[in-house]
């Protein structure tokens, strides 16, 4: 599907957009706490829109790349994750873990996971009919606009809350707020105990 020619040089290929992939994360691991969140979710956003822009115009120009398809299509997917990996893979993670208040953290986080793996598994079960429907292009397309409007929403809504405190972060969120017009019921906090938690 990318031009490769054996089933050697997919299998290199795989292997060294795999290595990209971890060497990129550990690069996020540094920068989550040097430049902060914001910024690096920003610019994660704007170098997953160049990487999925080259893979469309990878398959666009089809066997016109020649004898070059392959390492387009490889570089196109390595710029891919070099922005997503230290950027969108991890920071919804880390930012979910701060934003909510310890009355209904339990809510937040799960209904966060939830619908990262329900859009995951939405994702993966749809590519390769959305490829037949509107061409592999246009997938990519379609991915590189989601990844525009994201790059909007985010610009506008998400605060920085690299050093701060849940209190402070609490206030950027409007948090001071009765947790009961939220419709969630706040957990009891833990009992301490003799022995543990109760």
């Amino acid at each position: 599907m990318g031009g490769f020619q054996t089933a050697s040089s997919a299998i290199w290929g795989a292997a060294f957009v795999a290595l990209a992939n971890a060497l990129a994360t550990l690069v996020g691991v540094y920068a989550v706490d040097v430049y902060g969140r914001r910024p690096l979710v920003l610019v994660s956003l704007v170098v997953v829109m160049m990487g999925l822009l080259l893979l469309a115009l990878a398959f666009g120009l089809g066997d016109s790349l020649g004898g070059v398809r392959p390492v387009f299509t490889m570089t196109s997917l390595v710029i891919y994750l070099v922005g997503f990996s230290p950027g969108m893979g991890p920071m919804p993670w880390t930012i979910n873990s701060e934003i909510y208040d310890i009355a209904f953290r339990s809510h937040g986080t799960a209904a966060a996971t939830a619908t990262n793996w329900i859009c995951n598994l939405v994702v993966a079960m749809t590519f390769l009919d959305l490829c037949r429907v509107v061409s592999t292009t246009g997938a990519f397309l379609l991915y590189a606009a989601c990844a525009v409007i994201s790059f909007g929403f985010f610009y506008k809504y998400m605060p920085e809350t690299k050093g701060k405190t849940l209190e402070e972060i609490s206030s950027l969120f409007g948090k001071d707020k009765d947790v009961t017009e939220t419709g969630f019921t706040p957990l009891p906090p833990p009992q301490y105990l003799e022995g543990g938690i109760q």
